[in-house]
């Protein structure tokens, strides 16, 4: 009843998670076909400040679910009629 009851409320009131948690399956992967370990993540444009002849350059790094469920601790069953 739990889990029945768990599937309901998420469906409910976070209609776009199970879209949106296979979108980023989908690009997880995308990006295991590359390599078996990569992870992937997001940036900004880098942020450059030059002085002189020198450039320093800061990137901000903010990683996406690779499998938003199993990282969250959740298992996920289709349910079939």
């Amino acid at each position: 009843m739990l889990e029945s009851y768990g599937g309901y409320v998420a469906k409910l009131f976070y209609p776009d998670l199970f879209p949106a948690a296979q979108f980023y399956l989908e690009l997880t992967n995308e990006v295991k076909k590359h390599g078996a370990d990569f992870r992937m993540f997001f940036t900004n444009a880098p942020d450059v400040k030059t002085a002189g002849d020198k450039q320093t350059m800061n990137l901000t790094f903010s990683f996406v679910p690779n499998d938003l469920f199993a990282e969250l601790g959740i298992s996920v069953s289709a349910k079939t009629n």
